[in-house]
């Protein structure tokens, strides 16, 4: 990994915390207690991979094949992210 997905990678995961931790705060009162920070971490890890495995393999063949990088490449890292972060947020808070 390059640093500048690196820094990008490290971005989604603190807003990924923060978001849960709101949408977490919103449906349950309990949000402090331990297991709660498990599921706070886990869905911000699962939110933050998911979209960037997810275009990881088409760029990996684009790069592959191109020898070059897959023009967009942050665009539609970050415009996944903010549909799984959405998806993920309004599972939490029909959940309650």
């Amino acid at each position: 990994m390059t640093r500048t997905l690196n820094i990008h990678a490290g971005i989604m995961l603190v807003l990924s915390v923060i978001v849960t931790y709101v949408t977490l705060g919103m449906t349950t009162a309990n949000v402090d207690d331990t297991y709660s920070i498990g599921v706070i971490g886990g869905l911000a890890v699962a939110s933050t991979l998911f979209p960037l495995l997810l275009i990881s393999i088409p760029a990996g063949i684009y790069k592959y094949f191109k020898k070059r990088s897959l023009p967009g490449f942050y665009i539609w890292l970050w415009l996944y992210w903010i549909i799984f972060t959405l998806i993920a947020s309004l599972g939490n808070m029909l959940q309650a």
